[in-house]
């Protein structure tokens, strides 16, 4: 039995007050997912031996997004290596989470759902089998690949349907 007693609470709903600040009072929150970028290099340890824990996988990720630099923008869609995405009838919201927090820190900007052509779930063959990810099509730009932090996967299914019905909506409503 779970002692969290938001356990079970979608994530949109945990991190509603955190992310209020940042909506104006006609906008709310839809959805809610957390993704990180993804980072190669962990998969060998320091002797370049392949690591084959995934809890050594997951200390090396967390260890590696706290020392890496910041990671290159791209074009209209502001990135960290772990994030925090909300999503609201017009935008997604993207923060860095506080530390040690699963709740969202520094907020990094925005993404008009006006300059996205496709939200959509993938599944990627990696190292260990199969890893899900969130892929973004920017409208005049590169297509994103993000993955599923452990834990998000409601969440994440969640986030993707609601973007694609608020994109559709865009479409049709022209």
């Amino acid at each position: 039995m779970s002692t969290d007693p938001t356990a079970g609470t979608p994530y949109r709903h945990r991190i509603a007050e955190s992310v209020a600040d940042q909506l104006p009072h006609d906008e709310q929150l839809l959805g809610a997912t957390r993704l990180v970028l993804p980072i190669n290099s962990a998969r060998y340890d320091e002797n370049l031996e392949e690591r084959s824990s995934l809890k050594d996988l997951a200390l090396l990720q967390h260890l590696m997004v706290l020392v890496r630099p910041a990671p290159k923008p791209v074009a209209g869609f502001p990135l960290h290596w772990d994030m925090v995405l909300g999503l609201t009838r017009n935008r997604i919201l993207v923060y860095k989470p506080r530390r040690g927090s699963h709740q969202p820190g520094g907020y990094l900007g925005s993404v008009p759902l006006s300059q996205l052509t496709k939200v959509e779930l993938a599944t990627v063959p990696d190292r260990l089998g199969r890893t899900l990810a969130v892929k973004f099509n920017l409208d005049h730009g590169p297509r994103l690949m993000l993955d599923v932090l452990a834990g998000y996967r409601a969440d994440t299914e969640h986030f993707v349907e609601e973007a694609q019905h608020h994109l559709e909506v865009r479409r049709f409503l022209g």
